[in-house]
């Protein structure tokens, strides 16, 4: 799937490029010079783009996932769980930056950020599918840290779940009839968040799962408003959808 972009890993040497020497007599802004293999890879990423349209808006995949288009946030990205959309969004990002900073590229590519990017596109080429047996979430059930969920990513992507950030359940949540009382506290919306999964299909159940909890592992809430149980009842309704 990512052939294309992950076939620089082996090429790229140790040095990516160097700025250019200025002329004394003849000033001019600092630019990069960039070794043949960053180029190409550079090349290679604008013609990724060129051939699936759905980038175009590389800007808004990034924010779905919480990163901004800026130096900072994209190399602080945790690689390892975001899915391939994601990845190549921040290597898009990467390339545009450096439309309006000289060496945006090439300090990502110092950094080790487009290194880690490109591995975990080949990371997900060799995913192996995760075929469901029951008890498959068993050991998480009893690991109340979900920090230490390290298998967690690998099994939800081997059974064909996205880390989508809500979306298909936020679009299900819109297109659905259900009847819903109205919340007046986090419990009661919880409550209305269950009903609704209750009645979604495995997919949306399980996108939703991956979404709840890279929201926790984020740590976007405070440690005093987790809600495991929410998580595990989740879980409980995804298994229920595999018998």
């Amino acid at each position: 799937m990512y052939e294309k972009l992950t076939m620089f890993l082996p090429i790229l040497g140790k040095v990516y490029g160097n700025w250019a020497e200025i002329n004394i007599k003849q000033p001019s802004m600092p630019f990069v010079v960039y070794e043949t293999a960053a180029r190409q890879l550079m090349d290679s990423i604008r013609d990724y783009v060129q051939q699936h349209n759905e980038y175009a808006d590389y800007g808004q995949i990034l924010q779905k996932a919480g990163i901004e288009w800026n130096y900072d946030s994209m190399s602080e990205a945790d690689a390892s769980i975001l899915d391939g959309k994601t990845i190549v969004a921040l290597l898009i990002g990467a390339v545009q930056a450096e439309k309006f900073c000289d060496g945006a590229f090439l300090g990502l590519l110092k950094q080790g950020c487009i290194i880690r990017w490109l591995g975990k596109l080949e990371v997900i080429d060799n995913r192996k599918t995760v075929e469901y047996y029951p008890g498959l979430f068993d050991e998480f059930k009893v690991q109340k840290i979900l920090d230490r969920w390290d298998k967690f990513p690998g099994i939800m992507w081997g059974l064909g779940f996205e880390l989508d950030y809500y979306h298909s359940f936020e679009l299900y949540r819109k297109r659905s009839n259900l009847k819903l009382k109205p919340s007046h506290s986090k419990r009661e919306e919880r409550r209305n968040l269950l009903y609704l999964l209750e009645h979604a299909d495995r997919q949306i159940v399980g996108n939703f799962l991956f979404s709840e909890w890279r929201k926790y592992v984020k740590c976007e809430l405070s440690y005093d408003q987790f809600d495991l149980d929410f998580i595990f009842r989740v879980m409980d309704i995804l298994e229920s959808r595999f018998i």
